[in-house]
């Protein structure tokens, strides 16, 4: 079992480095006052819309940026 969730966490890592270069934006894991701030910089260079394929959309900080 914790192997899987060691295998989980890289491939989300992986994932969530991909997406920052395809966006050109760090995307952060977490939240905070840094990932609000990658969030508004995504926001700024590809829309509100385009949030729906790097972010939860149900998340407090997510909710936060689209309002």
């Amino acid at each position: 079992m914790a192997a899987a969730s060691v295998i989980a966490r890289n491939l989300f890592l992986e994932g969530l480095k991909k997406l920052s270069e395809e966006f050109v934006v760090e995307l952060r894991k977490g939240a905070g006052e840094p990932t609000d701030r990658s969030a508004r910089e995504f926001v700024k260079l590809h829309g509100r819309e385009a949030l729906a394929r790097v972010a939860k959309l149900h998340f407090k900080n997510t909710q936060k940026i689209r309002a």
